[in-house]
C-alpha cells in the first residue's frame, strides 16, 4: 500500500484551514483491500493531527482526477 499526499499543501497554495488530501493506492483489489483503508483512516481520525484528511482510494477516482493527482503527488506512507 503506498499513500500519497496531493492537493494545495501538496502545492504550497493551502491556508491555515486546509485539509490534507490523501490517496491510496493498494496492489490488492478494492474490496480485500478495504480493510487495510479503513484502519489508515481510522488511525487519523483518532490522532491528535489538527487538521481535516480527505482520504481517498485511487481506483475509485474519475481517470481525470488521477491525471491531475498525478502532477503533485508526493509519497507520504509506504507499507
Amino acid at each position: 500500500m503506498k499513500v500519497y499526499a496531493y492537493g494545495c499543501r501538496v502545492k504550497g497554495t493551502s491556508w491555515e484551514a486546509s485539509d490534507l488530501d490523501l490517496v491510496v493506492e493498494s496492489q490488492r483489489p478494492y474490496p480485500p483491500a478495504l480493510k487495510e483503508i479503513q484502519n489508515f483512516r481510522i488511525n487519523f481520525e483518532e490522532s491528535n493531527v489538527p487538521i481535516f484528511v480527505n482520504i481517498q482510494y485511487w481506483d475509485n477516482l474519475p481517470e481525470d482526477y488521477q491525471t491531475e493527482i498525478n502532477k503533485h503527488k508526493v509519497l507520504f506512507f509506504e507499507k
